[in-house]
């Protein structure tokens, strides 16, 4: 089904991403061409330390949701589970849910996790599915140790494909046979080094090579449509390191995230390769005293699909929380732009854009919080337009919570 997908939007703009663990498809949507939606995904985004906290552990939830307009949502939701079973097993459970205009799919895998040591495990993870031929398997391994935690994923992806396909005998849905199976390689790192906290996700999705097929219900069998090709490599990794100069605590980090596509598209009448490749910088400064705390934070990203799109774009924001007793309060004003080397400047939506970020966390506990945020439009072009007005979107709800101390491990 993933692999069909591509094609189609192949067909069309002859580009495609896979990222985020297994995969996730991708496409050039008008919103790409818009700034504004830089900000959108900015204020959607997971907060840092959240997120970070969540990569360091397990039995954790984080979720993010909001509007992008009076039609959709923005919705990503992640949930990891490790529960003891008994002295050496635990039950393993991650789910991954993510959409926006770029992004849409469901990740849902279970198994078991035995340990062989104090500092290691070994064990397995699956995903079954309705259709067999979209089920995967895994093998993971865990090791800690010099203040870092480190996990390897191997995946059979689609391990049942060809068998599910076996002499064609039922109406599945895009049939395919893969002339080379795929699988893929997935580490996770996360730790410190003296004042340093890291992680690291590095993902790596091997070539595949299919032939996939179409019913011909006047013959009653089925037929060879087109082949497909596809790799993919990702990766993404940040740092933060801390210090006290003049009692106020001094916070610097940074995050880089890149990643490549290859895709494969052939036919009697197409023979397309695209490659496509991204790469993303950010970085951030924070100053503590008491219950206040001022931010500075800057991303700049790339993006090319060969010959067929390119753009360049940045964001800026500064701004400043307070907190007092469960609660916290802050804003951000935030300025974003985005150029295409390829489509005329008139696609380009009202570039740059701006909007003022407001944020109210209830700290239900050090380990539960919950937040509303609110965007209110800065741009005079957008307020002129009404935008000042626009009570009915730009709004995001986020929770995060960590139940380890409830079912972790004793």
């Amino acid at each position: 089904m993933v692999n069909r997908k591509i094609l189609i939007l192949n067909s069309m703009i002859f580009m495609v991403i896979l990222i985020v663990s297994y995969s996730l498809n991708a496409y050039v949507a008008e919103e790409y061409l818009d700034s504004e939606y830089l900000i959108d995904e900015y204020t959607s985004s997971f907060d840092r330390d959240e997120f970070h906290n969540f990569l360091e552990g397990d039995n954790r939830v984080i979720i993010s949701g909001g509007c992008y307009n009076v039609e959709q949502l923005s919705m990503k939701s992640m949930l990891k589970l490790s529960l003891p079973v008994n002295s050496i097993v635990d039950f393993k459970l991650n789910h991954i849910g993510y959409d926006n205009f770029e992004f849409n799919e469901r990740i849902f895998n279970f198994g078991l996790s035995f340990r062989i040591s104090d500092f290691a495990s070994l064990g397995f993870l699956t995903n079954p599915t309705f259709y067999k031929k979209e089920s995967d398997i895994s093998i993971i391994a865990s090791i800690s140790g010099s203040n870092t935690d480190n996990e390897i994923i191997f995946t059979f992806d689609n391990f049942d494909n060809n068998y599910s396909h076996k002499n064609y005998n039922e109406n599945l849905p895009e049939p395919r046979i893969y002339l080379k199976q795929p699988y893929s390689l997935y580490i996770k790192s996360t730790g410190n080094l003296q004042d340093l906290r890291f992680y690291t996700i590095f993902l790596r999705r091997f070539s595949s090579s299919e032939k996939h097929y179409y019913l011909d219900h006047s013959l009653d069998s089925f037929l060879y449509d087109y082949t497909a090709d596809s790799a993919l490599m990702f990766i993404t990794t940040g740092y933060r390191i801390g210090e006290n100069f003049k009692d106020i605590d001094f916070e610097i980090g940074c995050a880089i995230t890149g990643f490549m596509m290859e895709n494969g598209y052939m036919d009697s009448l197409q023979n397309i390769y695209e490659n496509d490749e991204r790469m993303n910088i950010s970085g951030y400064i924070t100053g503590m005293k008491n219950n206040f705390t001022g931010e500075i934070y800057g991303q700049i990203g790339e993006r090319r699909v060969d010959s067929i799109y390119e753009k360049s774009d940045w964001l800026f924001s500064v701004g400043a929380k307070y907190r007092w007793g469960f609660l916290k309060m802050s804003f951000k004003q935030v300025i974003s732009d985005i150029r295409s080397t390829i489509f005329e400047d008139s696609l380009i939506k009202e570039s740059p854009q701006s909007r003022l970020i407001l944020a109210l966390t209830y700290c239900i506990n050090e380990k539960t919080h919950f937040t509303a945020l609110k965007g209110f439009e800065t741009d005079i072009r957008d307020i002129k337009n009404g935008g000042k007005y626009f009570l009915y979107d730009k709004a995001y709800i986020q929770f995060y919570m960590n139940f380890d101390n409830f079912l972790k491990r004793k």
